[in-house]
């Protein structure tokens, strides 16, 4: 499953992969896609501040892939 992120702020998003405590920064601009073990529960708590947590439940971890910015999403 993939679950894409974009961040559309000015500020950094920090991007936690639960329950490995696996943290990403995601840069102004760009974004992230996340991929999880299909069929297997998850859930997103997102946070004003700029701070997103992901739960994964499957039976691997979690692969993040950062996008610096608008120009690597074509």
């Amino acid at each position: 499953m993939l679950l894409p992120f974009f961040n559309k702020s000015e500020k950094p998003l920090h991007l936690q992969i639960e329950p490995y405590f696996a943290e990403y920064v995601v840069p102004a601009g760009g974004g992230a896609n996340v991929t999880l073990d299909d069929g297997h529960p998850h859930s997103i708590d997102y946070h004003e501040d700029g701070f997103v947590v992901v739960w994964n439940e499957g039976l691997t971890p979690a692969v993040v892939e950062i996008i610096e910015g608008p120009s690597e999403r074509a």
